[in-house]
């Protein structure tokens, strides 16, 4: 599992009882979260880890970079910052709310991950979290 924004790993704790084959990877632009997971739920459960995502937020990564690098076993998928991504303001990129469904599906394909449980999208009538969330395996 992706959990792209894992703050301080509010959906990742409840997921340790689910979760028990495969892996959860959290990512997020703050180090202080990502090393207070990697302390309570990483040491506890080693298939849940946490990666910091070095990107540009005016708030609370003023000195990160464009774009949106990460790895998934061993696949590097790039998320740059504009790219059919939705903006409050397209001004400042800091403030990017979301990606566009089909490049996140597009991003899937290229890393070889397929969509095999529920999909999650906000702001749809069924599904009023506010979050998206997807649940995709690696083939071959």
């Amino acid at each position: 599992m992706l959990d792209v924004g894992s703050g301080i790993g509010r959906m990742a704790r409840p997921l340790t009882k689910f979760l028990t084959s495969g892996s959860y990877v959290g990512i997020d632009i703050v180090p202080r979260g990502i090393e207070w997971c990697q302390r309570h739920i990483t040491s506890r459960y080693p298939n849940f880890t946490f990666q910091h995502a070095d990107v540009y937020n005016k708030e609370y990564n003023p000195t990160g970079g464009r774009g949106f690098p990460i790895s998934v076993r061993g696949r590097k998928l790039r998320f740059p910052a504009g790219e059919r991504c939705w903006m409050h303001n397209r001004r400042i990129p800091e403030q990017a709310i979301a990606y566009d469904e089909a490049v996140i599906r597009s991003r899937y394909n290229d890393a070889r991950l397929i969509v095999t449980g529920p999909e999650i999208w906000c702001g749809r009538a069924e599904h009023l979290s506010y979050q998206d969330m997807l649940i995709a395996e690696k083939v071959g």
